[in-house]
């Protein structure tokens, strides 16, 4: 296995929520994000998710304001339960590079984001410094800003207010286990470490010096995995909630892992499902 995955880049999430309009208009007001179409969720699609109740849902795709593309759809629900934020496991959060984060740090205050964490340099350094906030669906955004090189991680640049989706995080009940079956489909061996992570310790009510077991893994197009053990025995995830339903990501091979055993084909791509029920789409790679 190499330093760099063979996939990437990380392309987007599908985000479910209560109420698609009010969620549409919290990020195209207050994250500088704005339509660029609408789409479906087929049945097979939905299966797949592990979720049938989306069949015919409609999708509200969204991307930065100046950009092309998007790179969050949001799905709605309204029967969808809401789930407390750090804690059950699966995708957990969406990592977004911005321009300006303090700037966010004022601003979103009268907003329908909930700050979960004020901006402040990360652990690793002042390269870059970030803050969190929780989405209408329970999902937790990074808004991160990137002032310098941060070897050996490949990162990129903000060119908008809210720019890509570069880094989507997975809450593990069992990392090992996650990274066996990660390692395997992305084919890079991840980096482990433990380090501080100040939004979930406040969220569980644990120290803040706590320290968490937790493994990057470096895919191309300069966007990551993060994955985080969750400690305990965490509940697992209601089977119809808010939230991160799945994450796209781009590769050469979906055709040939889409014969592995569990894959399931579908129009938006080859699904398959992590060991916490996380579910990642693979499309070919442009």
């Amino acid at each position: 296995m190499g330093q760099r995955s063979p996939a990437g880049p990380v392309t987007g999430g599908l985000v479910v929520v209560s109420d698609l309009a009010a969620a549409a208009l919290a990020y195209t007001r207050w994250l500088h994000l704005e339509h660029r179409g609408t789409a479906s969720i087929d049945a097979a699609f939905a299966a797949a998710l592990g979720r049938p109740e989306l069949a015919g849902a409609a999708t509200a795709q969204l991307g930065p304001v100046g950009g092309d593309g998007h790179w969050l759809e949001l799905v709605e629900d309204p029967e969808a339960v809401a789930i407390e934020a750090f804690h059950p496991p699966g995708w957990m959060a969406l990592e977004v590079c911005v321009q300006g984060v303090d700037g966010f740090g004022a601003s979103l205050r009268e907003s329908p984001f909930a700050i979960a964490g004020e901006p402040a340099n990360l652990a690793v350094g002042d390269a870059i410094r970030a803050m969190q906030v929780i989405g209408p669906g329970g999902e937790i955004l990074y808004l991160t800003e990137i002032f310098d090189d941060l070897p050996p991680f490949e990162l990129p640049r903000a060119r908008f207010p809210v720019d890509q989706l570069f880094i989507p995080v997975l809450a593990a009940s069992e990392l090992d286990a996650t990274l066996a079956f990660l390692e395997d489909v992305l084919e890079v061996a991840a980096l482990r470490f433990d380090t501080r992570l100040g939004s979930l310790s406040r969220a569980l009510g644990r120290d803040p010096e706590s320290l968490y077991p937790v493994a990057t893994m470096q895919l191309s197009g300069a966007c990551l995995f993060e994955i985080d053990q969750l400690p305990g025995a965490p509940a697992p995830r209601p089977l119809r909630s808010q939230g991160i339903a799945a994450i796209t990501l781009q590769t050469a091979d979906a055709e040939r892992l889409a014969a592995r055993s569990g894959a399931m084909s579908t129009r938006q791509g080859v699904v398959l499902i992590g060991p916490d029920g996380e579910r990642i789409v693979l499309t070919p790679a442009a």
